[in-house]
């Protein structure tokens, strides 16, 4: 086992408050950091138009399927990634996939399929800009659940970075968007409670995504998604909405034209989601998904004559600039050993649990957060050898890099490790 030495790392940065501002700013020299920001802006407007498309299923086509209208999007996702990792041999391929970690796809496929329909059926009750601005309930369980799941550490900065987003939300309440509805005469409550609920479980399936690209790769999650997300929504779809679908009118080109744009647009959306979470993260996602507000509006103002305020163009580049704030520092990661080998059904074999603190290596991911955790891991990728874990992943001795857990508790808090480890 090769621990990086502590004479070995650079330890000439300088720390002073004008140097952490000139590191800060060298960040944005990097065309991978700014490339992520890009595609998550993407996300934000493919997010934004299939709002759109599902509230205007809802509310002009009166056609209320929230199931059956996402049906199209795991049918297309199991096409291309299930065949894919279909033709994969070994450990890697479908089946042995299956019998391995099948069921807990099964698990993460219900969230995503729920969250979903909840978010799908607010849209009979509620307004357009009310539905997305109550998305943003998103953030704080998506910053919890990556402290618990993941064990990322935020810094200051990204903190900070969160705030002025959240700047930025409060400027749209300012500007009383709350009050532009489109649909008043539904129970806005029971719109509401549907939104929050979907937000919950987008955000919990955001971060266990994160928490299987970054251990295994998004293949697999694609593929096991498509397979297991399309057998749950026919099966709800044939339990709960055989009725409605029996009712509709399929000669309307309308409906068809509509319910296919939602499932394409939700297919790149999921498929690039994928692509991002593994190169920043499920926050940074959120807060990429914020400006998503903004785009609303500009629906809104086309299509729902909703009133422009200055305040909404503060909003947007409020939002921007938390999410370059957020950006700027590398995000701390410590990562249990036993994670992997629990995502992949495996037995530890060694007679201890080991926990690491660790980071992905930027050659592997191009991730926008690499670097080292406080600044003292190594620019050197070491197979440890143990467990599994790969390659990619680094260790340092200043930190306690790997501290030994005598019992056989693999959930134990990386909080309870770092205290009961005494350095001599």
């Amino acid at each position: 086992m090769k621990i990086v030495p502590k004479s070995s790392l650079n330890m000439e940065e300088d720390h002073s408050f004008c140097g952490k501002i000139e590191n800060y700013l060298k960040e944005y020299q990097n065309w991978k950091l700014w490339r992520t920001i890009i595609l998550g802006q993407i996300l934000s407007i493919l997010l934004c138009i299939s709002q759109y498309i599902s509230h205007h299923l809802a509310t002009s086509l009166e056609l209320v399927i929230p199931t059956s209208q996402n049906y199209l999007r795991y049918i297309m996702i199991c096409s291309v990634f299930t065949t894919r990792l279909a033709f994969r041999k070994g450990d890697k391929g479908l089946i042995s996939v299956i019998k391995t970690r099948g069921y807990r796809y099964v698990l993460i496929g219900l969230i995503d399929l729920e969250a979903s329909a909840l978010l799908a059926s607010s849209h009979q009750f509620s307004s357009l800009i009310n539905i997305q601005f109550l998305d943003c309930v998103a953030l704080p369980v998506s910053i919890v659940l990556s402290c618990l799941t993941l064990g990322i550490r935020f810094r200051f900065v990204h903190m900070l970075g969160v705030s002025v987003c959240l700047l930025g939300i409060g400027s749209l309440v300012w500007a009383g968007i709350g009050g532009a509805a489109d649909n008043e005469n539904h129970s806005h409550l029971v719109g509401d409670m549907l939104c929050v609920g979907g937000a919950v479980l987008f955000a919990v399936a955001c971060v266990l995504q994160e928490l299987v690209c970054k251990t295994l790769d998004c293949l697999e999650y694609l593929g096991m998604i498509g397979l297991f997300g399309s057998c749950l929504c026919g099966i709800q779809m044939f339990l709960v909405e055989k009725s409605t679908l029996m009712q509709i009118d399929w000669s309307n080109n309308d409906v068809i034209v509509y319910l296919a744009a939602f499932g394409f647009v939700q297919f790149m959306f999921y498929s690039l989601l994928s692509h991002v979470l593994l190169h920043s993260g499920s926050t940074a996602v959120q807060l990429y998904l914020l400006t998503a507000d903004f785009y609303t509006l500009v629906v809104g103002i086309v299509s729902y004559n909703y009133r422009f305020h200055a305040f909404y163009l503060l909003s947007f580049f409020l939002t921007m600039i938390g999410v370059y704030i957020y950006s700027i520092k590398k995000l701390p990661i410590f990562y249990m050993l036993g994670s992997r080998e629990m995502l992949r059904g495996d037995d530890l074999t060694v007679p201890y649990n080991v926990v690491a603190v660790a980071h992905i290596n930027s050659q592997r991911t191009g991730s926008s957060e690499p670097g080292g955790v406080g600044g003292i891991i190594g620019n050197n990728c070491n197979n440890i050898g143990v467990g599994g874990l790969p390659e990619c992943y680094e260790m340092c001795s200043t930190t306690p890099a790997i501290l030994p857990i005598l019992d056989n508790d693999v959930n134990m808090s990386m909080t309870s490790a770092l205290s009961s480890f005494q350095p001599t």
